[in-house]
């Protein structure tokens, strides 16, 4: 059987492999890269309830005076899925 200096051993072993297992293998969440030369207030974001289960997210692109939406996708797999892009210049029918 296993003397009480052995069993110290051993799990003084089992976490040393665990601390090098954490240290090593860095979960690295994937990068994401936004459109170059954007400024702030380029773009504005926001949620709306449309469901009772879900949210739609709407983002005004300021430039191209242009709101798009997007909704969680139905395999619900943490994705949106791209609804529709109104022309706010001409629903409005105004410029600057």
């Amino acid at each position: 059987m296993f003397t009480k200096r052995s069993l110290i051993v051993g799990l003084v072993g089992l976490n040393l492999a665990l601390a090098a297992v954490l240290i090593f293998s860095r979960d690295v969440l994937p990068t994401a890269y936004a459109a170059r030369g954007g400024r702030p207030g380029d773009f504005a974001v926001c949620t709306v309830k449309v469901h009772k289960d879900f949210d739609a997210v709407y983002i005004l692109d300021h430039q191209s005076r242009k709101l798009h939406c997007f909704v969680p996708s139905k395999s619900h797999d943490a994705k949106l899925t791209f609804v529709q892009t109104r022309d706010l210049e001409s629903d409005i029918r105004r410029t600057d």
